[in-house]
């Protein structure tokens, strides 16, 4: 009875933890979107792809077909990285992932200049804790698509809650913020890590100051504000 009652456990982690890893990366997908400066379809074999910062369009899978690097002055990060899939993850879901990899990987090939394929494939990576590899992707997007905030974000949190460089997570939430003033989870991010990991109340209330300036009355500040006595 204990056997079977561990096994039930261990199954209904198991299809927990596959839920949530699907509902992240669709999660983290459809933000990827959010801040573009034009709009970046859907990767899909049938529709032609666009960029922020395209030269050029092509049809992805179209035979012969081969876009043009419009920034080669910008160095594209390695796309021959290996990939390791989460290995506490089912052999299925492993399997499934190493494939939209390669399906990332392979658009890239055809269109360099699409931000979303970019933008996923540093999702994958960091979902592999290849933070290195998620990194210079990230990097990258800023500095191919300045005034688009995803990458900025993404860097920041992966700064502050997974390779824990405070300094580098300040830097990127501030940035983020230099190009959206009004995008107002970054002054919270902000605001726990200069309080939290950093222990800089001085610092936290200055943030709080400068996002209400930015943004007057807005109630998530207030709250964290008066929640924080700061």
């Amino acid at each position: 009875m204990f056997s079977m009652i561990e096994n039930q456990k261990r199954n209904w982690y198991i299809a927990v933890g596959a839920l949530l890893i699907v509902i992240l990366v669709g999660g983290v997908y459809a933000f990827a979107h959010r801040g573009s400066e034009a709009t970046l379809e859907v990767p899909t074999s049938s529709t032609t792809t666009t960029s922020t910062a395209a030269a050029t369009s092509t049809t992805p899978g179209a035979a012969g077909v081969s876009a043009v690097n419009s920034r080669p002055d910008i160095p594209m990060p390695d796309l021959t990285r290996p990939y390791t899939p989460p290995q506490n993850l089912p052999a299925a879901i492993q399997a499934q992932s190493a494939k939209e990899v390669a399906q990332e990987i392979a658009q890239l090939k055809i269109d360099p200049n699409h931000e979303a394929y970019w933008l996923m494939l540093g999702v994958y990576r960091k979902g592999s804790a290849d933070y290195t590899g998620a990194e210079a992707i990230w990097l990258y997007c800023v500095a191919r698509w300045p005034k688009d905030t995803t990458a900025y974000n993404n860097l920041a949190d992966m700064y502050q809650n997974y390779t824990h460089q405070y300094d580098k997570a300040a830097q990127y939430w501030n940035k983020l913020i230099a190009v959206d003033s009004s995008y107002i989870p970054a002054y919270i991010n902000l605001v726990t890590l200069y309080n939290i990991d950093l222990h800089d109340s001085a610092q936290a209330a200055a943030t709080i100051k400068e996002g209400l300036k930015n943004n007057p009355g807005d109630p998530d500040l207030l709250h964290l504000q008066t929640e924080l006595g700061l």
